[in-house]
């Protein structure tokens, strides 16, 4: 919904609109960064709603050009989810995309240069609930192994997922950098 609303805000509405942002800003959006929080989070643990944006140097940002809003919202998102994945552990190795967002390749990619792996996309965009199936019966087969279980052995025959965007590098080293300054943002 965050996206949704800086979409409407920043890119009349329009996804191919926003898409293009994306493509016109670089990967690390030039040390431009913000924390949107439209509701109060549990992961992270965040009350105060609002949107916090620090410039390249750090310093307060009351707004962003549009291109610059659009991509802090996303590497956003991704930071926050690597930062909190390895947290408890998590060193993803792939990811399987499988919500709403999944059908978008522009995003897919960013994600796959945060994460630093490849990322794959189902056949069926808006499968959030399809994905989170697949988590719970994946855990359940470790557990009952009582060791890892490879996804692939513990869901034979679910329906194919294609490779959708490869990470790059030198795009991956600049997300990395960004880590600490995203998890200082998100302590206030």
């Amino acid at each position: 919904l965050t996206r949704e609303k800086v979409r409407d805000a920043c890119a009349g509405g329009s996804w191919d609109n926003f898409n293009k942002a994306l493509r016109q800003t670089p990967p690390g959006n030039e040390g431009n960064i913000s924390l949107h929080v439209d509701q109060p989070e549990i992961t992270p643990p965040l009350v105060k709603t609002g949107v916090c944006r620090r410039d390249k140097n750090g310093g307060r940002a009351g707004s962003f050009p549009p291109p610059v809003e659009i991509r802090a919202v996303v590497e956003g998102t991704f930071l926050s989810m690597r930062i909190h994945g390895a947290r408890i552990g998590l060193k993803p190795t792939s990811i399987l995309a499988t919500g709403g967002a999944s059908a978008n390749l522009e995003l897919v990619k960013v994600m796959s240069n945060v994460f630093g792996v490849p990322v794959f996309v189902g056949e069926q965009a808006n499968s959030a609930a399809l994905g989170a199936a697949y988590r719970a019966i994946h855990g359940w087969a470790c557990a009952k192994a009582g060791r890892f279980v490879p996804f692939a052995e513990a869901i034979p025959g679910t329906a194919p997922f294609k490779r959708a965007a490869e990470s790059d590098g030198a795009s991956h080293a600049v997300y990395t950098s960004m880590m600490t300054r995203y998890e200082q943002l998100e302590k206030g």
